[in-house]
């Protein structure tokens, strides 16, 4: 008898295996731990630098007495969401939350990435930030362009304490409890908030020219500072390309007299919505394109 071959199954089928959006956090009490370990069957799977805490690890934590976070979704960040050949794209994800190596017993009060981001932000009770994922813009801040599979403390930040973060496609923006802001990765568009587009690429933490600084969060290619200036307490800048800068204007012009192609002037220097200036907001989230803020939720581009 003659065999049917085996059908190929395309690639958008396996696709959501390894999306950037498929990763989850989750923080515990440490006082009551999951009986989580290390999941049966993921380690032959993994890459051996993406290890994750074996034995051990749950009395460790518990001992800590704080919160712990939990991972799980994909650990192929070199890859994920990019078309890979061989047809083992999928191969490696944690698919039950998961501690990791370098986190266990570590109090973790913070954590933060993005629906468009291939890295990911942790901060401690104790002010330290940890960053892992993909690097290719310097978006980790260890001062290279070097991939990370585990969590790693960013050593420039160490004499601060670090309160917040925010992670956007390619760039990560923290925040210290002396209201300062410290910004790194991809500044095309002027998403650090430097005030300069000349450099591209930032892999050390640079400050952004905002000062009281209570929170920070980015949508894809842009940054929201949240400030206890009076007349200032939000700032955004970055690409202005859908109106999520809330400025009332996309930036939009003419590449070229004679052209129909458009281009977006960037906005490298934070600056206050103005419709805002008499209000004091307190929290704010953003979308890939969109900003919205509370009290008064607006949503300036969707």
């Amino acid at each position: 008898q003659r065999r049917t071959p085996p059908r190929k199954v395309p690639f958008y089928r396996t696709a959501l295996c390894f999306k950037p959006f498929l990763h989850l956090f989750s923080t515990v009490s440490a006082s009551a731990p999951p009986k989580l370990g290390f999941p049966v069957g993921i380690a032959a799977r993994m890459p051996a630098s993406a290890a994750v805490a074996a034995a051990g690890g749950e009395e460790k934590a518990a001992e800590a007495g704080g919160r712990e976070l939990l991972y799980c979704g994909t650990v192929r960040f070199d890859i994920m969401g990019r078309k890979v050949k061989g047809g083992h794209e999928g191969r490696g994800n944690l698919v039950s939350p998961t501690r990791l190596r370098p986190l266990v017993g570590v109090d973790i009060r913070f954590v933060a990435s993005g629906c468009a981001a291939c890295h990911c932000v942790a901060l401690s009770a104790d002010g330290r930030c940890f960053s892992w994922g993909r690097n290719e813009n310097g978006q980790l801040g260890h001062g290279d362009t070097l991939l990370r599979n585990l969590p790693t403390v960013v050593s420039e930040l160490s004499k601060y304490n670090i309160i917040a973060a925010g992670v956007g496609r390619k760039h990560t923006v923290v925040v210290t409890d002396e209201g300062k802001s410290f910004a790194f990765g991809d500044n095309k568009y002027g998403q650090l908030g430097t005030g300069s587009l000349k450099t591209g690429t930032v892999v050390s933490p640079v400050p952004c020219l905002v000062t009281e600084v209570t929170n920070a969060v980015c949508g894809a290619d842009f940054t929201v500072w949240l400030s206890s200036v009076e007349g200032s307490s939000i700032l955004t800048a970055g690409l202005p390309q859908y109106g999520q800068l809330g400025h009332g204007s996309n930036n939009e012009y003419n590449a070229k007299v004679s052209s129909v192609s458009l281009v977006y002037d960037p906005q490298p220097h934070p600056r206050a919505i103005a419709a805002l200036s008499g209000n004091t907001v307190v929290k704010v989230a953003c979308g890939t394109n969109h900003t919205g803020s509370f009290p008064f939720f607006l949503s300036f581009s969707c």
